[in-house]
């Protein structure tokens, strides 16, 4: 089950539990109706007395995220400035001192080239290039390799990215398991992130296999941002 998914089944939890409570509340003896106040008195009162204060920044976070559709901002969603120059920043050795670790690991270029690229499918591929990313910078070994501070810029920033596409492809009738996410341009680049991992863990999360990873990494993105361009140039606007 997806992250968007698990987020509306407890949306919807939290509303019965919060309508039941709420229907439950004591009611002014002369007038029948609830205790008058102001609105926003009234709602702050209500949502502090049903929950606790953890509790009830859980339901404004849910409520916030369970909002979320395929209602991307008509400006570029991938925040291409701000990633790579903190992937830029992480660099801890030249890759000129590294030369003898290169190696080709199959960056599939082509699939981000199309000049007229199907929306459903392009969003998908930004989609999983996002969430390996994310998932590759939130390893053990990942922690153990960069700078805390500019780690967590990195995985905050992929985060709400992540958030935004997940969101779009759930909107979009896209989630795991179904076509796009199993095929053609969408396994190219899951199968080129697998190598990645398998290119790190061959050389033992050196620093070096870092630096190439990381490399790598920026390149993938760049792409990335290419291909939502193009989608962008062809009329596709990322707001549904």
């Amino acid at each position: 089950m997806g992250t968007f998914r698990k987020w509306t089944l407890v949306c919807s939890l939290f509303k019965t539990e919060a309508q039941s409570k709420v229907s439950r509340e004591p009611r002014d003896q002369d007038s029948g109706s609830p205790t008058s106040a102001s609105p926003a008195a009234t709602s702050a009162f209500t949502m502090a007395s049903l929950f606790s204060v953890p509790v009830v920044l859980m339901v404004l976070s849910c409520m916030s995220i369970c909002s979320l559709g395929c209602h991307l901002p008509k400006s570029p969603i991938l925040n291409t400035a701000v990633t790579l120059k903190i992937l830029a920043q992480m660099r801890r050795i030249h890759p000129f001192l590294c030369l003898k670790d290169r190696r080709y690991l199959g960056f599939p270029q082509e699939e981000f080239k199309n000049k007229q690229p199907e929306k459903n499918q392009a969003i998908t591929v930004l989609y999983v290039v996002v969430q390996h990313i994310f998932s590759l910078f939130s390893t053990t070994e990942s922690s153990d390799a960069w700078n805390k501070t500019l780690l967590d810029q990195l995985r905050t920033n992929l985060g709400w990215q992540l958030q935004e596409l997940e969101s779009c492809l759930m909107s979009l009738g896209e989630e795991e398991g179904t076509p796009l996410m199993n095929q053609g341009p969408t396994l190219a680049v899951r199968s080129y992130f697998q190598r990645l991992i398998l290119y790190l863990q061959e050389k033992k999360y050196s620093l070096c296999a870092w630096e190439i990873v990381r490399t790598e990494i920026m390149r993938s993105y760049s792409y990335s941002k290419h291909l939502q361009n193009t989608l962008m140039k062809n009329g596709v606007e990322f707001n549904t």
